[in-house]
C-alpha cells in the first residue's frame, strides 16, 4: 500500500513530492514525455470524461517538471536527467557531461519516445486482458521514471552484451520474427511494432562508450543478471580454448 499512511484509523494518500514516480503527477509528466497534451487531452485519456480541476492543479504545484508550448503541455528533460544521475550516484556509478549530453539528446528524440510509448501501451494492455469486467475502467499506476529510465537500461544492456561478449549486431531481423510471431502470437503486430521502433533506436545507443553502456544498464533490474551470465558464460569459453 504505496504512498500511504495511517490517520485516526483512516488510510490517507501521503503527499507527492516528486512527481516522476507516483499517483496523478506521474501519469502526467509520463503521458506529457511521450507527446504535448492539453489539459482537456488528459483528462480524456486519464479518466474519459473532461475533469480537469485536478490535472491544472499538479502542473501548478510542479511547475519546475512541466513547460506549457503552443501545443500543450510538456515534460522537461532536466528532472529526470537529475534524478538519473543522483540514484546511479548512490551506487557509485557517474556519468560523464558527453554522456549526459548524450542521454540527453536521446530524452528528447521522437522515436525513443514512441518505443517507451509502445513499451508501456504493450505493458499496460496485458494488464487489461487480465481484467473479467471489461466495463469497470481501472488506470493504470504509472511510475515514470521506472518506465523511461528502465527502458533505457533494457536497451543499454542489449548494446552491451552483443557488443561485448557476442560480437554481433543487436538489431532484430523482422522478416524472421514475423514468421513465428504470427504462429504464434495473438499480438504479433503489436509485438512486431515494438521490434521495428527497437531497431530504430539502438543506433543511439551505439555512440556510448563500453563504460557508459554498462553504468546505465544498471537503470534495468534484470541487466546485473544477463551480464554475469554472459561474463560466466565468456569465461567457461575462454577456459576451454586454453585448454585446447
Amino acid at each position: 500500500m504505496a504512498n500511504m499512511y495511517v490517520l485516526g484509523g483512516y488510510f490517507v494518500p501521503s503527499r507527492i513530492e516528486n512527481p516522476l514516480y507516483s499517483g496523478l503527477p506521474a501519469m502526467l509528466y509520463f503521458h506529457c514525455y511521450v507527446q504535448p497534451h492539453t489539459g482537456y487531452s488528459l483528462a480524456q485519456r486519464i479518466y474519459g470524461f473532461p475533469r480537469t480541476d485536478k490535472i491544472y492543479k499538479s502542473f501548478d504545484r510542479f511547475k519546475d517538471y512541466f513547460n506549457k508550448t503552443d501545443k500543450g503541455y510538456e515534460s522537461r528533460i532536466e528532472p529526470l536527467i537529475n534524478e538519473i544521475k543522483n540514484n546511479l550516484e548512490i551506487k557509485a556509478l557517474y556519468l560523464t557531461t558527453h554522456d549526459i549530453g548524450k542521454l540527453t539528446r536521446i530524452l528528447n528524440n521522437p522515436d525513443f519516445k514512441k518505443y517507451v510509448d509502445g513499451f508501456y501501451k504493450r505493458k499496460t494492455n496485458e494488464n487489461n486482458l487480465e481484467q473479467k469486467d471489461v466495463r469497470v475502467k481501472k488506470l493504470p499506476a504509472v511510475n515514470a521514471y521506472e518506465i523511461i529510465t528502465e527502458t533505457i537500461g533494457l536497451v543499454c544492456t542489449l548494446v552491451y552484451r552483443n557488443r561485448k561478449f557476442i560480437h554481433k549486431a543487436v538489431k532484430e531481423d523482422g522478416k524472421k520474427l514475423e514468421e513465428a510471431y504470427r504462429a504464434n502470437l495473438s499480438n504479433w503486430g503489436d509485438v512486431l511494432a515494438g521490434v521495428k521502433q527497437f531497431n530504430t533506436v539502438v543506433p543511439f545507443f551505439k555512440k556510448f562508450s563500453d563504460r557508459a553502456l554498462e553504468k546505465l544498464s544498471k537503470l534495468w533490474p534484470q541487466s546485473q543478471a544477463i551480464i554475469i551470465s554472459e561474463y560466466v558464460a565468456f569465461f567457461n569459453k575462454y577456459h576451454k580454448d586454453l585448454n585446447k
